[in-house]
């Protein structure tokens, strides 16, 4: 059974929200610290599956954009209900 790619060619609103999304992070200055909710203010909420921006976030670490600290916060968005979220930093 293959895995549905989410942020591949064959879904163009899903790899258009990806760009998006590493743009939105791209812009923050240097040191800047940030949650899924910062870029999510920017370019809104992905299509479909919202659990898609755990998974940006750890890509946008992997791609050197931010780092992981040891913080965490509660979720700005009403939708979490103040759900807990990690804390990066802005590279």
């Amino acid at each position: 059974m293959s895995q549905m790619n989410l942020f591949g060619p064959d879904d163009p609103d899903n790899f258009d929200y990806r760009i998006r999304f590493f743009e939105a992070i791209r812009k923050y200055p240097r040191s800047h610290l940030l949650t899924a909710d910062d870029p999510v203010k920017v370019v809104g909420l992905p299509p479909g599956d919202h659990n898609q921006l755990g998974r940006l976030m750890r890509e946008a670490g992997d791609m050197g954009l931010i780092e992981l600290t040891d913080q965490y916060t509660t979720s700005t968005r009403p939708d979490r209900h103040g759900g807990i979220q990690r804390v990066w930093r802005k590279l």
